[in-house]
């Protein structure tokens, strides 16, 4: 089995474990959301010959702890979402994912990551257009690579450390990038805990 094939074997292993776990947890406290978005995301009977051609993959909110290497053969990807979980670090393997377009590391809604940096190698994804980094609240500088960035229109970030830096001074000066700071409000599950008690 080459590569690649063994690769997405190994991801749609995981979806079928993820599935398993959100059920099971879903059952043990009697809250379906998570189970019930995963099922709306449309992974629960993928094959290994979708994942050739997948386009997008929101795999936010799952309570995901790292983020599989096998990730980087997903080379069709244009909209990859992992936001909201507690990922430490991210695989080298996401900055060979040239396709990508648009790319949530975090977002107002569902919450950041807490890994403390992106890599330069974020330069390798020539063609993203947008790139969301809302409270990831670790990361406190940003690679000068992202300026090498052509594509870039839309940055949002929640760290008004961040915003204040040279490079992001310089995305919104000259470049056409528009950067956005967000107000934040807390995680959804954070909000959906509030509301359970």
């Amino acid at each position: 089995m080459e590569a690649k094939e063994q690769a997405l074997e190994t991801i749609k292993e995981l979806f079928l474990i993820v599935e398993q776990h959100l059920h099971q947890e879903a059952l043990k406290n009697n809250n379906f959301f998570l189970y019930n978005l995963w099922s709306e995301r449309h992974y629960t009977y993928l094959e290994v010959t979708d994942l050739y051609k997948i386009k997008k993959l929101d795999l936010s909110m799952l309570d995901m702890q790292c983020l599989f290497s096998e990730f980087g053969y997903l080379s069709t990807l244009e909209e990859f979402d992992i936001s909201g979980n507690y990922i430490p670090e991210l695989p080298d393997s996401l900055w060979n994912l040239h396709n990508l377009k648009s790319l949530s590391l975090g977002s107002p809604v569902f919450g950041g990551n807490p890994f403390k940096e992106l890599s330069p190698k974020i330069k390798n994804l020539k063609n993203l257009e947008i790139l969301d980094i809302s409270l990831c609240n670790n990361i406190t500088t940003l690679p000068k690579e992202l300026l090498e960035l052509d594509s870039l229109l839309y940055l949002r970030l929640s760290q008004e450390n961040l915003y204040k830096s040279d490079i992001v001074q310089t995305l919104k000066n000259e470049t056409e990038c528009c950067v956005l700071l967000e107000e934040t409000l807390l995680p959804i599950e954070q909000l959906l805990g509030e509301i359970n008690e």
